[in-house]
């Protein structure tokens, strides 16, 4: 049986910080607020996590930092 049209939406979730977040809708339409919404939450659980760290205390990492959770291979200044 041929159809035009998936029987079955397809959507695209992001996984970040424990919650999906929807990037592609059943139209294949990709949603940048979905994705802008899972870079934020990596931010955000930064942040908190420098408000619980007293001022002094060893980071615990020599590594570059990394945005929005991506890991910096090389230049990280490519990275959005």
């Amino acid at each position: 049986m041929k159809t035009d049209k998936r029987p079955v939406p397809l959507e695209h979730y992001l996984y970040a910080n424990k919650e999906l977040y929807k990037i592609v809708d059943n139209k294949s339409n990709y949603l940048t607020t979905g994705y802008q919404a899972a870079a934020n939450s990596f931010i955000k659980k930064k942040e908190k996590a420098k408000l619980k760290n007293k001022p002094g205390a060893p980071s615990g990492s020599n590594r570059p930092a990394s945005k929005a959770g991506l890991v910096c291979i090389e230049d990280c200044t490519q990275l959005v």
